[in-house]
C-alpha cells in the first residue's frame, strides 16, 4: 500500500495525519458555484411540502504537486460534518492513479459537479425556514395570503464540500491537503395563488318581487333504453329537470323498485336557468329464474318446450319536489344479459433481474491467466518489488448477463488471509461490462486468489451460484518479502458487516454465506479478521 493511500486510510478510520502530510502540495484551492434551488410548495394553509428532486452541488476546482513530487489522488466531497469524519453525503473520485507521474492534477480552474438527493431532514429543515418566514411577516401585521402569494427565498447550511489533494514522491513520503467550504442551499419558498374571495350574493329588498320556482316537467331516460350482452353491465340514467326559471332550490331523489337510493338530494336552480340534469347508475346483472314445469308423460308429446324465465329489470322512478310541488318520472327501459366469455388467466411473467459473473479470466502483472488455472509470477513481471514483496497490476472483467441493471455493489479479491483488492459502488446495466482494476503485493509462496462480484450481497440476482471464480498463483522467490499478501484498497473502504458474523464463503471474513454460492469445504483454513478490526 503506497504512502498517500495510507493517509488517506488513516483519514477514513479517523487518525490525525502526519506534520508533514502538506509538504508535498504546491497548491490545492476550491471554489464554490451558485448553490442549488430547493423548491417548497404549498397552500391556503401554509408551506408544507418540499421537493425531493436531486440537488446539484457546482465548484471549480484545481491543484499542484511541490517539485519532485506527484500527483496520484484527488477527490470532492460533501460532508455534513466537513472534517471527513463520518457525515459523508455524497463524493466524487476525480483521479487515482498511483503510478502517475504528474506534478500538475490541473493548473486551471475545473468544473465539479456534485449530486446529493435531500434527507427527510433537509427537507423539513427548508419547510420550517418557510413556515417561520409565514409567521415573522403575520406577526408583523401583513395578510398570510399576501405573503403566501408574494413568495420568499432563504437558505440553509447544513454541509460543506471538500476538496481532498494528495502527492506523492515515489512512494517514500507524500503529503495531502484538505480544503473545505460551506455548502449552502438556496431554499425557494414558491409562490401560492389562493382564488379569489367570492361577492356576496345581495339580498333582495322588500320593494323587489321575484317568482316562485315551479316545475314544468320531470323525464327519466336510460342510454341505452334496450341493452344486450354481456354482464355486470353499467347502464346510465340521465334525468332532466324543467322549470319556469325563476331559480330556487329544488330536491331529488331515485327509487329502485320503490325503495329511495338516497335521502332527497338539493339541487340550486339559478335565476334564468331552464332546467338542470341528474344522473344514476344502474349494474345490470344476470338473474335467471327456474324454468317452468313441463309436461309429463302423454301430455309432452304435442307440448311446447318453454325458454328459461327471465327476471324483470327494476324500476327505476326519479321523483322531484319543490315547495308544494312533487313530479316524478319512471324510465322505460329493458335489458337482457348474455354469458360473459370465460375469464384467460395470463400468468406473470417473472420480474427482471441482473446476473452477475466475471469474464473469461484475470490478468496477473502481465500475463492473462483464464480462471481456474495458475500462473507463476516473479520480480521481471512487477510494477515495483519492496520489503513486503512484488507489486503486480491486476485487472478483470465484471458482466452483467441479466434483463435488469445492478446498482451499488462491491467485487473484491482476496485470498484466505487477507481481502488484496476491493471496488466499492459498482453499478452496470442490463447486458453490460467494464473492467476492475488495481494493484496487489505478492511475497514468495503459494496463493489461491479469489474473486467475488456482489461480496457483499447487495443485489438480488437471477443466479446466485457464478459469483466466485479462482486461479492458483506461485510468486518466486526473487520476490523477497514474507507474508501476509497486502492489498492496495481505496481510501474509502468500508468495514465488514459486524453483525451476526460467521464463517461463509472462502476468505470471506464474518460473511453469511450467500444463497447458491459454494459452501466452505471440510478442512479448508477458515480467514482471520486482521489485527486491529475487519477491513
Amino acid at each position: 500500500m503506497t504512502t498517500n493511500r495510507c493517509a488517506w486510510l488513516a483519514l477514513a478510520m479517523g487518525f490525525t495525519a502526519p506534520a508533514w502530510a502538506a509538504l508535498g502540495v504546491d497548491y490545492a484551492q476550491l471554489n464554490m458555484g451558485a448553490p442549488p434551488v430547493l423548491t417548497v410548495q404549498g397552500d391556503a394553509k401554509g408551506w408544507s411540502q418540499a421537493s425531493p428532486a436531486v440537488l446539484r452541488f457546482g465548484a471549480q476546482a484545481r491543484g499542484k504537486c511541490a517539485w519532485g513530487y506527484r500527483s496520484t489522488f484527488v477527490s470532492v466531497t460533501l460532508d455534513s460534518n466537513g472534517q471527513y469524519n463520518g457525515g459523508r453525503l455524497a463524493s466524487v473520485i476525480l483521479k487515482d492513479e498511483p503510478k502517475s507521474k504528474d506534478m500538475t492534477w490541473s493548473s486551471d480552474w475545473r468544473p465539479v459537479e456534485l449530486n446529493w438527493s435531500p434527507s427527510a431532514k433537509m427537507r423539513d429543515l427548508a419547510v420550517q425556514a418557510c413556515q417561520s418566514h409565514l409567521n415573522q411577516r403575520v406577526q408583523a401585521g401583513q395578510s398570510a395570503a399576501a405573503v403566501l402569494a408574494q413568495g420568499h427565498q432563504t437558505s440553509l447550511t447544513v454541509a460543506q464540500l471538500g476538496l481532498h489533494f494528495s502527492c506523492d514522491d515515489y512512494g517514500i513520503t507524500g503529503g495531502k491537503e484538505e480544503v473545505w467550504r460551506d455548502a449552502p442551499v438556496a431554499v425557494q419558498c414558491a409562490p401560492v395563488n389562493l382564488p379569489p374571495p367570492q361577492p356576496a350574493v345581495p339580498v333582495p329588498g322588500p320593494a323587489q318581487f321575484k317568482p316562485a320556482l315551479q316545475l314544468t316537467l320531470v323525464k327519466l331516460s336510460a342510454n341505452p333504453e334496450n341493452y344486450q350482452g354481456p354482464c355486470p353491465k353499467d347502464i346510465p340514467f340521465t334525468g332532466r329537470i324543467s322549470s319556469n326559471g325563476a331559480g330556487g332550490e329544488l330536491s331529488y331523489r331515485f327509487l329502485r323498485d320503490g325503495v329511495p337510493q338516497s335521502a332527497f338530494q338539493p339541487l340550486q336552480l339559478a335565476v334564468g336557468q331552464g332546467s338542470a340534469e341528474v344522473q344514476y347508475t344502474l349494474t345490470a346483472q344476470p338473474q335467471q329464474q327456474a324454468a317452468p314445469a313441463q309436461p309429463q308423460g302423454i301430455q309432452a308429446q304435442n307440448a311446447v318446450v318453454q325458454p328459461l324465465g327471465v327476471k324483470k329489470v327494476p324500476r327505476i322512478v326519479l321523483e322531484v319536489k319543490s315547495g308544494g310541488q312533487q313530479l316524478s318520472d319512471e324510465a322505460n327501459y329493458s335489458f337482457s344479459c348474455t354469458a360473459p366469455p370465460p375469464r384467460q388467466e395470463v400468468p406473470a411473467a417473472p420480474a427482471a433481474k441482473p446476473d452477475l459473473s466475471h469474464g473469461a479470466g484475470i490478468q496477473l502483472g502481465n500475463q492473462q491467466v483464464a480462471w481456474g488455472g495458475q500462473v507463476q509470477l516473479d520480480a521481471a513481471q512487477a510494477s515495483g518489488v519492496s520489503p513486503h514483496g512484488c507489486t503486480f497490476r491486476i485487472a478483470y472483467e465484471v458482466q452483467n448477463a441479466g434483463a435488469a441493471p445492478a446498482v451499488g455493489f462491491s467485487s473484491r479479491l482476496f485470498d484466505p488471509q487477507a481481502v488484496l483488492h476491493h471496488q466499492d459502488g459498482m453499478q452496470l446495466a442490463a447486458a453490460a461490462s467494464t473492467k476492475v482494476s488495481g494493484s496487489i503485493t505478492l511475497a514468495p509462496g503459494d496463493y489461491m486468489l479469489r474473486a467475488f462480484v456482489d461480496a457483499l450481497s447487495q443485489v438480488d440476482e437471477a443466479q446466485e451460484g457464478n459469483n466466485v471464480q479462482r486461479v492458483a498463483v506461485k510468486v518466486l522467490p526473487n520476490c523477497g518479502g514474507a507474508r501476509p499478501p497486502q492489498g492496495q484498497m481505496p481510501s474509502q473502504s468500508p468495514a465488514w458487516p459486524q453483525a451476526n458474523p460467521q464463517p461463509g464463503m472462502p476468505g470471506m471474513p464474518g460473511m453469511p454465506p450467500r444463497p447458491g454460492a459454494p459452501a466452505s469445504q471440510p478442512g479448508q483454513p477458515q480467514p482471520k479478521p486482521r489485527p486491529g478490526g475487519p477491513v
